[in-house]
């Protein structure tokens, strides 16, 4: 491996194809450049037309149905593939649902106040949600559980 993290079949590669774009007067390449000399493809950076039509048609919110967080949203790829940037593929969800679902084996649990109000989610395993659902019931059955 050298400094751009390409191995020795890629460098050969890249030897012998010659460049096919042009890299500016004083400037050294990038991996992007060698990536696409090579024609590996590289994430492209979402379009910013495309991240406003995104961000107007959730309205500045979470899409995560039932979640208005308006704070820390990002930008997540609904088939996992980053340089399909269509309007289709992209959702604006907050970092806790980005998370959960970026791991498939992890749930988002949302505490709620008597009103119904969220004021706490977090992303839990499988396992770790059966126990704290036990624990919950347990706390329901018995009021004075865990005093």
């Amino acid at each position: 491996m050298n400094d751009f993290g390409l191995n020795k079949r890629d460098l050969k590669r890249l030897s012998k194809k010659s460049l096919k774009f042009v890299i500016p007067r004083g400037t050294l390449p990038t991996k992007r450049d060698y990536n696409k000399a090579i024609g590996i493809k590289a994430r492209e950076p979402i379009p910013t037309k495309v991240k406003h039509k995104v961000k107007n048609r959730a309205k500045s919110k979470c899409e995560w149905k039932g979640c208005k967080e308006t704070k820390y949203l990002d930008f997540h790829h609904k088939d996992m593939v980053n340089y399909n940037n269509k309007l289709t593929n992209i959702m604006f969800v907050c970092s806790t649902h980005h998370r959960a679902m970026h791991d498939k084996y992890k749930k988002v649990i949302t505490k709620r106040d008597d009103f119904g109000r969220a004021f706490e989610t977090k992303v839990m395993s499988k396992k770790a949600l059966k126990k704290y659902k036990e624990e919950k019931k347990k706390a329901f059955l018995d009021p004075l559980y865990g005093r």
